[in-house]
């Protein structure tokens, strides 16, 4: 980048984040309640209780090249009025309701935003942003949902919320934390290691190509920079490691 820079490159501003994680309810609700998911062609495409880790979540969403939440008004209405369907695991958020959720939509709506969409009905919803797949998606998801059970993709029953009664509502999204899956198996020297545990001998893996889910005990979604901080750390790490030997 430094290079690129001295020959005329231009950098994005450093202080203005290429997203803002959004604590507020409509957040909540399209992404940390399992509510129905689909592509740019209104078909599902995965078992929506990925959004309880921001990994398997990321992976899923990147073979998509749009993605919404679909939700309609009895879901807003149970949510606000009366509960939750799973709790906020990654928020630190401890109540058990959305109580200000239709104001945030309703406020959201007023300033035309582009990424939420209110329509009557399914129909004029996939017209809208030009889903076609969304009708035919929308009645079989509603069907496995009373049937109680998601032939599909797995996923519980308990949190296949039907989408019925109108107005219905899209949430478009992307994809903005960055979390790797997989990766080398290592020991604490970043060594890398064979299938019997042992390290290999000259071979380390730093950054992404490091094994490990980036969730949970090393990872806070209000601390940004969290996965390159330890591609700083491991590269120097191995560094000091490579040098003590």
């Amino acid at each position: 980048m430094g290079m690129a820079m001295l020959f005329g490159g231009y950098i994005k501003d450093p202080y203005r984040p290429l997203y803002v994680y959004r604590y507020d309810e409509l957040n909540g609700a399209a992404n940390q309640q399992s509510l129905l998911w689909v592509n740019e062609t209104g078909k599902r495409f995965v078992n929506e209780e990925v959004v309880d880790n921001f990994a398997e979540a990321g992976n899923a969403l990147f073979t998509q090249n749009e993605f919404y939440t679909i939700l309609d008004q009895a879901t807003v209405d149970h949510l606000q009025n009366d509960s939750l369907y799973k709790p906020m695991g990654t928020y630190d958020y401890h109540d058990t309701k959305l109580p200000h959720l239709q104001e945030e939509i309703d406020d959201e709506l007023a300033k035309n935003a582009k990424y939420l969409t209110k329509a009557d009905n399914i129909e004029e919803l996939a017209k809208k942003l030009n889903l076609p797949d969304l009708p035919a998606t929308v009645k079989h998801y509603n069907e496995q949902a009373h049937a109680g059970k998601d032939e599909d993709f797995g996923m519980n029953a308990k949190f296949m919320i039907p989408v019925e009664k109108g107005p219905v509502y899209a949430i478009k999204q992307g994809v903005g934390a960055f979390c790797n899956m997989g990766g080398l198996k290592i020991n604490l020297d970043n060594q890398v290691l064979d299938l019997d545990g042992a390290p290999i001998k000259g071979l380390y893996a730093v950054g992404n190509d490091a094994a490990g889910m980036l969730i949970g005990d090393t990872y806070g979604p209000n601390m940004p920079g969290t996965k390159a901080g330890y591609c700083f750390f491991s590269g120097k790490h191995v560094a000091d490691v490579i040098s003590e030997k």
